[in-house]
Protein backbone atom coordinates (compact mmCIF):
# COMPACT_ATOMS: atom_id res chain seq x y z
CA UNK A 1 0.00 0.00 0.00
CA UNK A 2 2.80 2.35 0.57
CA UNK A 3 5.92 2.64 -1.16
CA UNK A 4 9.38 0.35 0.30
CA UNK A 5 11.03 3.92 0.60
CA UNK A 6 8.47 5.37 2.69
CA UNK A 7 9.04 5.45 6.05
CA UNK A 8 5.92 5.09 8.29
CA UNK A 9 5.71 6.51 11.94
CA UNK A 10 5.07 3.37 13.51
CA UNK A 11 4.53 4.87 17.08
CA UNK A 12 1.12 4.60 17.16
CA UNK A 13 0.09 1.18 15.74
CA UNK A 14 -2.28 1.02 13.07
CA UNK A 15 -6.31 0.80 13.12
CA UNK A 16 -9.35 1.17 11.00
CA UNK A 17 -11.31 4.26 10.44
CA UNK A 18 -15.08 4.55 9.89
CA UNK A 19 -17.96 7.05 9.58
CA UNK A 20 -21.75 5.38 10.44
CA UNK A 21 -24.56 8.13 9.91
CA UNK A 22 -21.72 10.88 11.37
CA UNK A 23 -20.43 8.91 14.29
CA UNK A 24 -17.12 8.37 13.80
CA UNK A 25 -15.81 5.12 14.54
CA UNK A 26 -12.55 3.52 15.21
CA UNK A 27 -11.04 0.29 16.44
CA UNK A 28 -8.33 -0.29 18.50
CA UNK A 29 -4.79 -0.39 17.65
CA UNK A 30 -2.33 -2.72 16.48
CA UNK A 31 1.19 -3.41 15.74
CA UNK A 32 1.47 -6.13 13.08
CA UNK A 33 0.38 -5.98 9.99
CA UNK A 34 0.91 -9.16 8.78
CA UNK A 35 -0.91 -10.73 11.38
CA UNK A 36 -2.94 -8.22 12.81
CA UNK A 37 -4.55 -9.00 16.49
CA UNK A 38 -7.81 -6.76 17.87
CA UNK A 39 -11.25 -7.15 18.75
CA UNK A 40 -13.79 -6.84 15.92
CA UNK A 41 -15.13 -3.22 16.37
CA UNK A 42 -19.10 -3.21 16.96
CA UNK A 43 -21.17 0.18 15.95
CA UNK A 44 -24.97 0.39 16.26
CA UNK A 45 -27.08 2.45 14.74
CA UNK A 46 -31.25 3.17 15.45
CA UNK A 47 -33.09 3.56 12.35
CA UNK A 48 -37.35 3.86 12.34
CA UNK A 49 -38.36 3.04 9.04
CA UNK A 50 -40.40 1.37 6.87
CA UNK A 51 -38.68 -1.42 4.86
CA UNK A 52 -39.32 0.67 1.40
CA UNK A 53 -37.91 3.63 2.76
CA UNK A 54 -34.85 1.61 3.90
CA UNK A 55 -34.35 0.40 0.40
CA UNK A 56 -34.63 3.42 -1.21
CA UNK A 57 -32.09 4.83 1.14
CA UNK A 58 -29.77 2.07 1.10
CA UNK A 59 -29.79 2.88 -2.68
CA UNK A 60 -29.01 6.15 -2.82
CA UNK A 61 -26.58 6.37 0.39
CA UNK A 62 -23.23 6.64 -1.07
CA UNK A 63 -20.52 3.84 0.23
CA UNK A 64 -18.95 4.41 3.71
CA UNK A 65 -15.51 5.41 3.16
CA UNK A 66 -13.16 2.98 5.16
CA UNK A 67 -9.53 3.42 5.79
CA UNK A 68 -6.71 1.80 7.57
CA UNK A 69 -4.40 4.19 9.29
CA UNK A 70 -1.41 5.07 11.19
CA UNK A 71 -1.63 7.57 13.60
CA UNK A 72 -3.04 10.70 10.93
CA UNK A 73 -1.94 8.82 7.51
CA UNK A 74 -4.11 7.34 5.44
CA UNK A 75 -2.37 4.12 4.37
CA UNK A 76 -5.21 2.38 2.81
CA UNK A 77 -8.31 3.04 1.81
CA UNK A 78 -11.86 0.92 0.09
CA UNK A 79 -15.48 1.72 0.33
CA UNK A 80 -18.64 -0.04 2.16
CA UNK A 81 -21.05 -0.82 -0.66
CA UNK A 82 -24.31 -0.13 1.69
CA UNK A 83 -26.35 -0.42 -1.26
CA UNK A 84 -25.67 -4.07 -2.16
CA UNK A 85 -28.05 -4.60 0.50
CA UNK A 86 -30.94 -3.64 -1.33
CA UNK A 87 -30.88 -6.50 -3.35
CA UNK A 88 -31.08 -9.05 -0.46
CA UNK A 89 -33.70 -7.32 1.07
CA UNK A 90 -35.39 -7.54 -2.20
CA UNK A 91 -35.35 -11.19 -2.29
CA UNK A 92 -36.59 -11.93 1.27
CA UNK A 93 -39.76 -13.45 1.04
CA UNK A 94 -42.25 -11.58 3.71
CA UNK A 95 -39.78 -8.76 4.06
CA UNK A 96 -42.33 -6.12 3.55
CA UNK A 97 -44.37 -7.82 6.54
CA UNK A 98 -41.81 -8.51 8.24
CA UNK A 99 -38.24 -7.64 9.14
CA UNK A 100 -36.60 -9.99 11.05
CA UNK A 101 -32.28 -10.18 10.33
CA UNK A 102 -30.15 -9.64 7.46
CA UNK A 103 -26.73 -10.39 7.30
CA UNK A 104 -23.77 -9.61 4.50
CA UNK A 105 -20.61 -10.11 4.62
CA UNK A 106 -17.96 -8.06 2.48
CA UNK A 107 -14.06 -8.76 1.60
CA UNK A 108 -12.97 -5.32 0.61
CA UNK A 109 -9.75 -4.55 -1.18
CA UNK A 110 -7.61 -1.65 0.61
CA UNK A 111 -6.20 0.60 -1.93
CA UNK A 112 -3.41 2.70 -1.73
CA UNK A 113 -3.96 6.36 -0.54
CA UNK A 114 -4.80 9.85 -3.13
CA UNK A 115 -1.02 9.93 -1.83
CA UNK A 116 0.72 6.58 -2.72
CA UNK A 117 -1.68 5.87 -6.18
CA UNK A 118 2.01 5.41 -7.91
CA UNK A 119 1.78 1.72 -6.27
CA UNK A 120 0.13 -0.57 -9.13
CA UNK A 121 -1.76 -3.65 -7.10
CA UNK A 122 -0.37 -7.13 -7.24
CA UNK A 123 -1.49 -9.06 -9.93
CA UNK A 124 -2.06 -12.09 -7.56
CA UNK A 125 -5.38 -11.91 -6.14
CA UNK A 126 -4.36 -13.73 -2.46
CA UNK A 127 -1.85 -10.90 -1.96
CA UNK A 128 -4.19 -8.43 -2.24
CA UNK A 129 -4.85 -6.50 1.47
CA UNK A 130 -8.32 -6.74 2.54
CA UNK A 131 -10.30 -6.36 5.39
CA UNK A 132 -13.63 -8.49 6.45
CA UNK A 133 -16.57 -6.08 7.23
CA UNK A 134 -19.74 -7.47 8.33
CA UNK A 135 -23.43 -5.71 7.86
CA UNK A 136 -26.16 -6.83 9.78
CA UNK A 137 -29.87 -5.29 9.67
CA UNK A 138 -31.94 -6.75 12.47
CA UNK A 139 -35.76 -5.37 13.51
CA UNK A 140 -35.94 -4.77 17.06
CA UNK A 141 -38.89 -6.06 18.63
CA UNK A 142 -42.15 -3.72 19.07
CA UNK A 143 -41.81 -2.28 22.18
CA UNK A 144 -45.72 -3.35 23.26
CA UNK A 145 -44.22 -7.14 22.59
CA UNK A 146 -41.59 -6.87 25.05
CA UNK A 147 -42.21 -7.57 28.97
CA UNK A 148 -40.68 -5.11 31.19
CA UNK A 149 -38.78 -7.17 34.19
CA UNK A 150 -38.89 -4.51 36.80
CA UNK A 151 -41.65 -1.01 36.66
CA UNK A 152 -38.60 1.25 36.09
CA UNK A 153 -38.34 -0.23 32.67
CA UNK A 154 -41.90 -0.40 32.10
CA UNK A 155 -42.03 3.88 32.89
CA UNK A 156 -39.17 4.11 30.65
CA UNK A 157 -40.84 1.47 27.65
CA UNK A 158 -44.28 3.98 28.14
CA UNK A 159 -42.04 7.18 27.55
CA UNK A 160 -40.38 5.81 24.48
CA UNK A 161 -43.36 3.91 23.07
CA UNK A 162 -43.98 4.33 18.97
CA UNK A 163 -47.24 4.52 18.48
CA UNK A 164 -47.53 4.21 14.42
CA UNK A 165 -47.92 0.24 13.73
CA UNK A 166 -45.89 0.56 10.21
CA UNK A 167 -42.62 1.62 11.47
CA UNK A 168 -40.09 -0.40 12.30
CA UNK A 169 -37.24 0.12 14.42
CA UNK A 170 -34.11 -1.14 12.57
CA UNK A 171 -30.33 -1.75 14.11
CA UNK A 172 -27.84 -1.53 11.34
CA UNK A 173 -24.97 -3.48 12.82
CA UNK A 174 -21.22 -2.88 11.52
CA UNK A 175 -18.47 -5.35 12.50
CA UNK A 176 -15.17 -5.35 11.37
CA UNK A 177 -13.07 -8.37 12.10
Amino acid sequence: LVPSSTELNTQHGYCFYYSLFGNKVTTEQFHDLIQPQFYPERASVRIRSSIQLLRSYFETMHPIEFSLRSGNDIIGQTHIPLHKIVKPLQQKSGMDRSFDELTEEFHLRLAPSSGNEKIKPSEDENSQPTVKVEIKLSRETQISEQKPNNDKQQRLRSNSANQNPTSNTSVVDNELR
